[in-house]
């Protein structure tokens, strides 16, 4: 990849920087996410009673597209935290 280096991609140590944005932190920030979004469908339970601790991402992203996963996240925070946005937004 180095030698498709240009004017915007920048190689570091232990980073590639493109257009300014740093591929190490997008990769952080997914990671982060998603793990956020597995502990968020923890907190479901299901109907048949079984628990959720041995879930995984690829198991909600198997069933959900990203969007329907961020939504479950907001209603899960609505009900967690009734004022979150109301804070958030301050």
């Amino acid at each position: 990849m180095k030698d498709q280096a240009g004017d915007n991609i920048e190689f570091k140590d232990n980073d590639i920087i493109i257009d300014g944005r740093s591929l190490r932190d997008a990769a952080k920030n997914k990671v982060s996410i998603q793990h956020r979004i597995v502990e968020y469908i923890k907190f479901l339970i299901p109907e048949d009673g079984q628990s959720l601790d041995g879930i995984e991402y690829k198991d909600v992203e198997d069933e959900f597209p990203l969007s329907i996963q961020l939504t479950l996240v907001d209603k899960i925070n609505e009900v967690i935290s009734p004022d979150y946005k109301e804070i958030k937004s301050k």
